[in-house]
């Protein structure tokens, strides 16, 4: 732990550092992470040249496909060294072992980091010691690795509409999301210090990508630098921006096969992600006798979003053509975090490029 050795925060007992990768850890698996590490932990790995890759996974307990592909790309790399340096965080060990996305008593390890409202939380201390501690090494860009619960397409996730960010994005796949809301998220904290990208890898559980992922990584690893001046061409990617959170209010119920509840969601929900869908669509039926409705919380600043949906009535309709990303039937995931979020297609400078939800049709 040479690296950090004067770093005053050492005395803080929740984040253990680390100059290497233990040799147990190319082989166990992520739910077995307890075994070998205290808790969150940072790895500074030396590489070649250069200013180290920031690279984040498991912050959610149960989605390992980041942790997956860092063991395969650093055991491709375990007998010579890496391209540039790499600052390895892996976050939530606990909620890993009970492969689960947040334990009870814990804040979600993606809505604590600088910028996010429960400052005076222990979560929110421990990022911004990990924040801190890589801004120190003038990190080359940042990687947070995510799998999503809904049937999506893989994608990245950026937070500043320049051509580093879209770049990086757009190495991973072509559907690009911009996105200022949720606050607290790891990508809206670094993206102050370099290039950011959170990926989304595709359901929990998917083994496929990790390979995928761990090509991606190698290959960031190996540029010399990201471009700076030139966007990838539009025709490369498909950029959208989140403008609204789909959220239930706490203690209402939902159901997927009609039975009785507050919200009788449409059971083919998360077959609509990703698919521009025209004002009018249903997502389900409100019970007349509930007290509840849905919530819409705006994705971006100043920009109402009262008016997208209609839960007032007994059939739940979009009023405005939208395109939706992450809508699940995981019942832990519409609890803690929401039911899915709306977006609509936009051009580099951020304007609405056309409202027509059939235009890619």
């Amino acid at each position: 732990m040479d690296k950090f050795a004067d770093e005053e925060d050492l005395s803080r007992p929740s984040l253990t550092l680390f100059d290497s990768f233990p040799t147990a850890l190319y082989t166990c698996r992520a739910g077995d992470l307890w075994q070998h590490l205290e808790g969150p932990s940072l790895f500074h790995l030396e590489g070649e040249r250069g200013a180290p890759l920031f690279i984040t996974a498991l912050l959610h307990g149960n989605e390992h496909t980041g942790f997956d592909a860092m063991q395969r790309l650093l055991t491709r790399y375990r007998e010579k060294p890496l391209p540039r340096p790499i600052l390895l965080f892996l976050g939530n060990i606990a909620a890993a072992k009970a492969n689960t996305r947040t334990l009870s008593n814990q804040l979600d390890f993606n809505r604590c980091w600088p910028g996010t409202p429960h400052t005076e939380s222990p979560e929110a201390a421990l990022m911004q010691q990990v924040v801190e501690l890589v801004e120190k090494e003038q990190p080359f860009a940042s990687i947070d690795i995510h799998n999503n619960t809904g049937k999506n397409p893989h994608y990245g996730c950026i937070n500043k509409l320049t051509p580093p960010f879209l770049s990086l994005a757009r190495a991973f796949a072509p559907n690009i999301v911009f996105f200022e809301r949720p606050k607290g998220v790891q990508s809206l904290a670094l993206a102050e210090i370099c290039p950011a990208v959170t990926i989304e890898c595709g359901r929990i559980g998917e083994s496929a990508i990790t390979g995928e992922t761990a090509d991606y990584i190698e290959r960031i690893l190996k540029l010399e630098a990201l471009p700076d001046s030139e966007s990838p061409p539009a025709q490369e990617m498909t950029l959208m921006q989140t403008h609204a959170i789909i959220k239930l209010p706490k203690g209402a119920s939902f159901s997927f096969n009609g039975s009785p509840a507050d919200f009788r969601l449409r059971p083919d929900l998360e077959e609509l992600n990703f698919k521009p869908l025209p004002q009018g669509t249903s997502l389900g039926q409100r019970d007349q006798a509930s007290p509840h409705h849905l919530l819409i919380e705006p994705a971006l600043d100043n920009l109402p979003v009262s008016s997208l949906i209609d839960s007032q009535s007994d059939e739940i309709r979009l009023t405005a053509p939208a395109i939706p990303a992450m809508l699940t039937r995981d019942t832990n995931a519409i609890r803690s975090d929401c039911l899915g979020y709306l977006m609509r297609e936009i051009n580099e400078s951020g304007e609405p490029i056309n409202d027509d939800p059939h235009r890619n049709q």
